[in-house]
Parts: structure tokens; sequence; C-alpha cells
């Protein structure tokens, strides 16, 4: 499941227009041409438009495939785990999280063969969202048949009440990046740590909000977006700090607590740290497919490590894994 989010991100940055050629005159490039500028041809720019879209497509051929294979193995894996679940959930089996797995199965599946694609911020939204579900899905499964015992110095249930603070603004957070993307409000902000002289979001940001519109494009077939593409982009950095204070918060008790906690503690710090550099970077280096795939992965894997140091809270408290 992993490597299908961190395939589904780089095919979906890559349709975006991060691995085009002519980065970053083609990002947003979704649509198709209704005009062509003065000095040349129809055909010519139709053929030169097509070319950039052949360039485009070219690199991300095994991925597609890969995808689509890692995605039926995965479908099919989750069919049988929900049905294996439901003929044992009398001796005990967990029925529910095999259930919703198979419900975002079934409801991304839908969405992947949904026309509007791109154009819907609901679409990219409703992938995005549905494939971190899995995941963490997937992840509290495994978790329930880890136990862990022996805690720290300090106490758990204080940790714990700051790992379900880190769990929401986190996922808030998460929320926050995925309508930047829906947006295409990568470019929106090229300066930091303002937004060109901009420090705060605006009444725009009401615009980004609403996943239901069909975006705009322009006659370059160029996602043409407005004042709302900077709102969304500060709002995510300005998120990115408030994430970063509580995240490096829970780290630092956590490896006060030592224990159990003090692994995870560090790794959460060692991840946020990456993801902080990664997101800078990104900014000065004009978001090359690398560091904005790392990106989403990174998140990934900061959602799933307070996953597991909440379990950890959990079990060493209560005797138990997650019921």
């Amino acid at each position: 499941m992993a490597a299908l989010v961190v395939l589904s991100a780089y095919i979906r940055l890559n349709h975006a227009g991060l691995g085009c050629a002519d980065w970053p005159a083609c990002y947003g490039r979704i649509g198709t041409l209704a005009a062509h500028p003065a000095g040349h041809s129809t055909a010519d720019t139709v053929s030169a438009y097509q070319q950039l879209v052949n360039e485009k497509q070219a690199p991300q051929a095994w991925t597609t495939t890969a995808h689509r294979f890692i995605a039926s193995l995965l479908g099919v894996g989750i069919i049988t785990l929900t049905f294996t679940a439901l003929a044992r959930r009398r001796k005990g089996a967990p029925v529910l999280i095999p259930v919703l797995l198979l419900a975002l199965t079934i409801f991304l599946a839908v969405l992947g063969n949904w026309s509007g694609g791109l154009h819907r911020p609901a679409v990219v939204l409703g992938n995005l969202i549905g494939g971190f579900g899995m995941l963490v899905l997937l992840w509290l499964l495994w978790l329930r048949k880890r136990r862990y015992t022996g805690g720290g110095y300090a106490t758990p249930r204080t940790l714990h009440a700051w790992i379900v603070a880190g769990l929401l603004v986190l996922s808030a957070q998460i929320l926050l990046g995925s309508l930047t993307s829906a947006n295409f409000a990568a470019l929106a902000c090229t300066s930091f740590p303002d937004c060109h002289g901009a420090w705060l979001p605006g009444p725009a940001i009401t615009t980004a909000f609403d996943i239901l519109r069909v975006l705009p494009v322009n006659a370059a077939g160029v996602v043409s977006g407005g004042d709302e593409t900077q709102a969304i982009h500060i709002a995510h950095r300005l998120g990115a700090c408030l994430t970063a204070v509580t995240l490096a918060w829970i780290a630092a008790l956590a490896i006060r607590a030592g224990g159990i906690y003090r692994d995870s503690g560090i790794g959460v710090l060692l991840l946020l740290l990456a993801e902080i550099l990664i997101g800078v970077s990104a900014v000065f280096t004009g978001i090359p497919i690398v560091l904005a795939t790392a990106h989403n992965a990174l998140a990934a894997l900061l959602l799933l490590s307070l996953l597991t140091l909440h379990h950890k809270t959990r079990t060493a408290a209560l005797g138990n894994a997650w019921q």
C-alpha cells in the first residue's frame, strides 16, 4: 500500500505537469488548446502541444502499469481479507477495518474512472484522502498484532493526549496539502517565508475549499486559478508551522519518556526534519517531481509513525491492543 501511495502521487504530479519538458510552463496543462498564439498556425500549436503531452506521459508508462498491477493485487487481497474476517467474526476476528477497507477500495475504483480527472478538486482530493485512509487502516490492522509493555518514565496518558492532538493537526495539514495540490497551487508562492509579500490567506481561501467546482482552463489548456491558489498555499505553510511545533513537542516528550517511546520519538523527529527540509527546498528549486513525491511519502510516514507511537501508549497503559 505504501508503494501504491507513492506511485499514485508520482502519476498525479506527472499528469499535473511536474515531469514535462517545459516545466513549469506546462504546470496544470490538463485541457485542450482552443486557440493559437499570434504568429503560429493552429496546426503547429496543436502539434507542439501534442508533442509536449507525449513527452510528459512517456516517463510514466511503467509507473501506470505498476500502479494498476499493485492496485489489482491489493484489491484482491482486501476482498479476501474482508470475507475471511466476516467468516471468522464469531471467533473475534476484526470486521470493521476490513469492511472499511473494502468500501474505500470500491470508492477509489469508481473515482479512478471519473471522467472529470484533474479538472475537479473533489476527484483529486478524494484520491489523496482515500489512499491515505487505506494506508492508515492497513497499518492499524497490523498494529493490532503488536504488543508493547514497559513504559518509560513519563505518564503514558499525558503523552497519549498530545499524540491524539498531533494526529488531528497532522491530518488537517495533509488535508490542506491535498487542497493545495487539487487547486494547482504549488507555484502560487515562489518566495519564502512570505508569499510575494503576503502572510495570511485572505478571503479567497473560500474558493479553494469549494471542491465541487470545475477548475477553469484557459485557451492554452492550462488551469487558470486566481487568488485562491495563493490563499491555499499560504494556509498550507501556516499549517506546516503549527504541525512542526506540535510534532516536535511530541517527539521531545517521547524521547524524554524513554523506554518503548524513545525510538518512535526519534523517528518522528527525523521524519519531521526531513519533511521541513524538502518542503523548503521545493520552493527554492521549482518543485521538481522527485521532491514533490518525497513530500507526499514523508507525510504518510509521519502519519504512520504517530499512529505507532499512539498504539504504544495505548498498549502500555491498557495492557492490550486497540479493540
